[in-house]
């Protein structure tokens, strides 16, 4: 397979000389693997080698890294699980390995190199010897031009992990193959000023229903919450009981806004809605832009049920398992769906980057809803499990 953006085929030489160079300069920090993988983890630049062969076939997998959500919008390290396969058609001397990540301006370098000696015809598991889960896509300094400058906003970076298998009868290049597979990294900044979702309670709906013919979709006993920072998680530290419009003298309503819904502790088959009132401060703000952002899993420990089925211990389940509807509602009952429609719920780990604007009446305040559900076929991996996700608005005197 010949991937777009990658640089051309190596020599035998040349690759030769990435490998021992990368080793070279690792010295104790060379691993060597119960497979006979030899590992490196050394600095230097290789170019990857696209020359396909039918004696070989090789296929990369990498994953999505885990969202990132911090006051700063720094990516710092970026890591998934690298694996897949090389299939041999005959056996092999000897195979090198050169790892390449592309970085954020285009470019590749070097991640990790190896070599397997003595390979046979087959299939080759790439994962126990220049991968496995953690693997290191990008370091922090690496990352940098995936970091986000402006507070209130939300953005998915693609990168890409290539791996080149070099293979070897004597001193002899009998075949080389490349395949690479790219990634997607959503990048979360709050705003300053953030402000809470709280659940709607259905019962005082339907009486408020009943007594003004009407449907509100929040519940009046609502509590908004205001902070100038987030927690470590990206969610509300604590409270202040003022309105999200209070929380800077300086701040006006062009200034986006971060609020933060969260549910956790939850059972396949249950329901629920939450809801926040989202206010202009003048007349003159007459439409409202609204963004999601990222949506971060707590696994906040493991029951026994749930170790028998979750095969990542470590990381939460429940945004992939989370079913919403986030939609905006007018004063006269007309919705606007951010994520999701009136007929389809969507994961919530799929709607980042989601986002509508509003065109309102002066003054008009808007209800922010998201609906939720669990599907009940959905097993014990999500038990204990929490999430959080953000979402960005701002009113502004301007349509889009």
């Amino acid at each position: 397979m010949t991937p777009s953006g990658v640089p051309a085929t190596l020599s035998r030489k040349h690759l030769l000389a990435v490998v021992v160079i990368a080793m070279a300069l690792t010295g104790a920090g060379v691993g060597v693997l119960s497979d006979g993988f030899t590992l490196s983890r050394g600095p230097g630049p290789a170019e990857v080698g696209d020359a396909a062969a039918p004696l070989a076939t090789i296929k990369v997998t990498a994953s999505d890294p885990v969202a990132i959500r911090n006051d700063a919008g720094d990516v710092g390290v970026v890591s998934g699980t690298l694996g897949g396969t090389l299939t041999l058609a005959e056996g092999a001397d000897r195979v090198e390995f050169v790892v390449q990540t592309r970085l954020p301006n285009g470019t590749w370098a070097v991640a990790a190199s190896g070599t397997a000696t003595g390979v046979p015809a087959g299939q080759l598991n790439l994962e126990p010897g220049v991968g496995g889960p953690d693997t290191i896509y990008l370091d922090a300094a690496q990352s940098d031009g995936f970091d986000v400058q402006e507070p209130g906003t939300v953005a998915v970076r693609r990168g890409a992990i290539a791996v080149t298998a070099r293979l070897f009868v004597g001193d002899e290049v009998i075949a080389t193959v490349t395949d690479v597979d790219g990634y997607e990294l959503t990048v979360d900044r709050p705003a300053p000023a953030t402000m809470s979702f709280a659940p709607v309670d259905e019962s005082a709906t339907e009486e408020n229903s009943d007594a003004t013919g009407a449907s509100d979709p929040t519940d009046t006993t609502r509590r908004t919450i205001t902070q100038t920072g987030s927690g470590s998680d990206g969610g509300p530290e604590s409270g202040s009981g003022a309105d999200a419009s209070d929380a800077d003298e300086t701040t006006d309503s062009t200034t986006p806004t971060t609020a933060f819904f969260g549910t956790g502790d939850v059972v396949p088959g249950s329901a629920g809605k939450s809801a926040a009132v989202l206010e202009p401060t003048s007349a003159e703000m007459t439409t409202l832009e609204v963004t999601v952002g990222a949506a971060i899993d707590a696994e906040n420990g493991v029951t026994e049920p749930e170790s028998v089925v979750d095969e990542t211990p470590e990381d939460g389940e429940l945004s992939s398992e989370l079913d919403v509807r986030i939609v905006l509602v007018r004063e006269s009952g007309d919705r606007e769906y951010v994520a999701g429609s009136a007929d389809a719920f969507v994961p919530l780990s799929t709607a980042a980057g989601a986002t509508a604007s509003l065109a309102i009446e002066p003054n008009e305040p808007v209800s922010l809803v998201v609906e939720w559900r669990i599907d009940p076929t959905v097993g014990n991996e999500i038990q204990s499990d929490s999430t959080t996700a953000s979402i960005h608005y701002r009113f502004t005197s301007d349509p889009s």
